[in-house]
């Protein structure tokens, strides 16, 4: 069926083919595809994992034992699926987030992670104020005082 679609017999702007007739030559070199459990190492995309454990993939954050913060790590999504491998060591298995942002936590995630009691507190480089109140006035009193001082 799809043979029959109108760009497959259209004159190609790069080739000056019509790719059902390019296909007719071709097909006796093409070879058969590997089957997907070939493919899947390939289809891992690189991401580093944040200070916080996480990683952000497609909108959502997965997260990964604490060891691998700051660490580059590769996400193999799948349709049900995101694992997150560490060259031959699969680190994490989730399901796909559903929607975008949401954040899912792997079981055990910080266990054995010290505590840090034994390092110096640092001093505060900024506070936060008081929210200021501000009073809301109208754009014709602003106007009013432009052409005042005119």
């Amino acid at each position: 069926v799809w043979l029959d679609t109108v760009a497959n017999v259209r004159i190609h702007g790069t080739t000056r083919e019509r790719p059902i007739d390019r296909l007719i030559i071709e097909q006796a070199h093409l070879m058969p595809l590997p089957g997907p459990d070939k493919l899947l190492p390939f289809l891992r995309e690189e991401r580093k994992v944040g200070r916080d454990g996480y990683l952000q993939w497609n909108g959502s954050w997965y997260g990964v034992p604490w060891q691998w913060a700051g660490r580059k790590v590769e996400v193999q999504p799948d349709e049900t699926t995101v694992q997150i491998w560490a060259g031959n060591e699969r680190l994490a298995v989730h399901p796909r987030a559903v929607t975008p942002g949401q954040r899912l936590t792997l079981p055990g995630q910080w266990d054995g992670l010290p505590m840090g009691d034994h390092r110096r507190r640092q001093t505060p480089t900024a506070f936060q104020v008081q929210t200021v109140e501000v009073q809301i006035r109208s754009l014709l009193d602003y106007e009013a005082l432009v052409v005042s001082e005119r």
